[in-house]
């Protein structure tokens, strides 16, 4: 019997669970130097917003034990510039595209929404939460569950029926109040997680390794904590689709967030690493299902056991 791999979002069949996690693999096609990105489930770009925003002042990437610390600031050049220089580079026949956008205050959300939403070849939003709403104090959207719920309700109004997926941050312990906030809202689903706030520290200057002091740490360090939350998250709303974020690294890790509650899986800091990672994952994953006898991988979706 032959090997099934495919999943779903949102109505739309993807051919596998594999997709770029956003912030690294850029706002364009770079990866195709590396292997055809048809071979992805899904393409998930790097955060824009409405206007141009300049990013944080090196150094503002550091690495840890099993994983970096990154404090880039959401750089990129704008939603006008995206959509008239990127996105024509996208062969979104083949490749569902995924783009992720932010704002700081509620009308620039709604703004990049409304813009985006227009865009026929974009297949699916992903609403990043993660950021400081300047409107309230500077206090993140996604601290918030109804703030972060209000939010999105008027983003989906905005894209007219584009499906929005909601980027929680692990960093808040109401992120089950959160979830269930922006799925009444109409999310279409959740990406589990953004990164973790962490520092580091270097002892011969005696000074922090980021120009902020801190970041947000992803890699393989991150996904037991994520493994965790994604499947509270599953438990709590068995009928949401996840998908999963941070830290694989292997088809093993796939197959966890898989069992955990995942319909589809984000490749990020992995690709930092090796830009061939997905490839190499997906072969990876197809001689482990076949060698553990599975021939429909979303039939392990949410059967942990105990």
């Amino acid at each position: 019997m032959a090997l099934k791999l495919n999943t779903s979002l949102a109505g739309q069949t993807l051919k596998n669970p594999l997709m770029t996690a956003s912030g690294t693999s850029g706002h364009s096609t770079l990866l195709s130097n590396y292997f055809p990105l048809e071979k992805l489930g899904a393409f998930v770009t790097k955060g824009v917003s409405s206007n141009a925003k300049i990013g944080n002042k090196p150094p503002r990437i550091c690495e840890t034990p099993s994983g970096l610390i990154n404090c880039i600031g959401l750089e990129n050049p704008g939603i006008k510039f995206f959509i008239d220089n990127y996105l024509p580079q996208f062969p979104s026949e083949t490749l569902p595209l995924i783009v992720n956008f932010f704002g700081n205050s509620v009308d620039t959300y709604i703004k990049a929404a409304a813009s985006l939403g227009q865009i026929e070849e974009i297949f699916a939003l992903e609403l990043n939460i993660s950021c400081p709403n300047v409107q309230k104090g500077g206090i993140l959207f996604g601290s918030d569950p109804i703030a972060a719920g209000d939010l999105v309700e008027k983003c989906i109004k905005a894209t007219q029926g584009k499906p929005v997926f909601v980027k929680l941050s692990p960093a808040f312990s109401n992120f089950l109040e959160t979830a269930n906030q922006v799925m009444q809202a109409g999310a279409a689903g959740l990406t589990c997680f953004n990164t973790y706030p962490a520092t580091d520290i270097d002892i011969q200057s005696k000074s922090f390794k980021l120009s902020l002091g801190k970041g947000g740490l992803s890699g393989p360090a991150i996904l037991p904590l994520s493994l965790l939350k994604l499947h509270e998250i599953h438990t709590h709303f068995p009928e949401v689709e996840l998908i999963a974020s941070g830290g694989v690294n292997t088809a093993e890790d796939i197959i966890k967030y898989i069992l955990a509650g995942a319909n589809a899986v984000q490749l990020g800091t992995s690709i930092l690493i090796n830009p061939t990672s997905p490839i190499v994952l997906l072969d990876s994953l197809k001689n482990l299902c076949l060698k553990m006898g599975i021939n429909n991988l979303m039939n392990l979706k949410g059967k942990v056991k105990g």
